[in-house]
């Protein structure tokens, strides 16, 4: 996507959308670019249109992946509340994960009161509460957003908003042969101000697109940019400054990835900021058996602590 002009004619299109431009506008025609079909694709017909921020998460593909499958694996049996992610509006259920192949996230409205998101798998367990949406998918969604969800039944879904497909493939390599991970976000002020203040920064951009993939080793491309016309991105500063925290993080520290994040690439690129981190093959295979060790130490803890809980307990011998 050269320069700013895709970006621009979909914050056009957006606005238009919206009803933000004046009586007749011109109505602008986005490019997409063509990109390998990831596990999300399907999902995204499910989901109302006007989404700010979609999450897509081929649990499949990791599961399958030589090194990190079995992490995947032990970590999508027992995932957390969804609410537990922060995700506004999210619901505080726990999702079955264990037997799942895609998962598609939306969140709409956020930063407002109304904030809620929409949660779409594909395959695994479907819970009590869950919308059956047939093809062996199903849904968890907010009471107020059911209508909205069972309307793109046969009616228009996020696949016809062009505006979101061509900001979700501008992170995404055109050689790339699928994802394990693709964000996209696209955020009203409201948004920006939420993300903000989460993050402890002084400003938040107004698009993201991130697409992560694991081979034997693991890429994550981000691209980042304000709404046109931007003289230069005020959060630049603050990327770099969660970019050297995230590398300190205690449990980045704990698996070794400290080194390539903080190696981390930010540059200007493409009307706007391209972020890039590679973990290279043998430190991906440390980190995992370094997870894996600390999974089977806590095991041990917890099993050696259990009896001594039992005898705490009232009427114990």
């Amino acid at each position: 996507m050269p320069g700013w002009r895709p970006l621009a004619l979909a914050t056009l299109v957006a606005a238009a959308c919206r009803g933000d431009g004046a009586a007749g506008a011109t109505t602008f025609v986005v490019d997409v670019p063509a990109r390998a079909a990831t596990a999300g694709e399907a999902l995204l017909a499910r989901l109302p249109p006007g989404a700010e921020l979609v999450v897509e998460i081929d649990l499949a593909r990791l599961r399958a992946n030589p090194v990190v499958g079995a992490v995947a694996t032990a970590v999508l049996a027992s995932p957390p509340a969804l609410g537990e992610l922060g995700a506004p509006g999210a619901p505080g259920a726990a999702a079955p994960l264990d037997g799942a192949r895609a998962l598609v996230l939306a969140a709409y409205r956020v930063g407002t009161p109304e904030a809620t998101t929409l949660t779409v798998v594909e395959g695994g367990r479907r819970p009590a509460g869950a919308i059956e949406l047939g093809d062996e998918r199903w849904a968890l969604v907010e009471e107020g957003a059911v209508a909205a969800l069972l309307a793109t039944d046969g009616g228009p879904g996020l696949e016809i908003d062009r505006e979101l497909l061509a900001l979700r493939a501008w992170a995404m390599p055109a050689a790339a042969d699928g994802a394990s991970l693709r964000v996209t976000a696209r955020l009203s002020p409201a948004a920006r101000a939420a993300l903000a203040a989460a993050l402890g920064v002084d400003a938040a951009p107004a698009t993201l697109s991130v697409w992560g993939d694991v081979a034997d080793d693991l890429a994550v491309i981000a691209r980042l940019a304000d709404a046109p016309p931007a003289p230069r991105p005020r959060w630049l500063p603050a990327l770099v400054r969660l970019r050297d925290r995230a590398a300190a993080a205690a449990a980045v520290t704990a698996l070794g990835l400290g080194p390539p994040i903080a190696a981390a690439d930010i540059r200007r690129d493409d009307g706007g900021v391209r972020v890039a981190v590679v973990v290279s093959p043998g430190r991906l295979r440390r980190a995992v058996a370094r997870w894996r060790a600390a999974s089977i130490a806590s095991s041990a803890v917890a099993a050696v602590s259990a009896p001594s809980t039992a005898a705490l307990a009232p009427g114990s011998p």
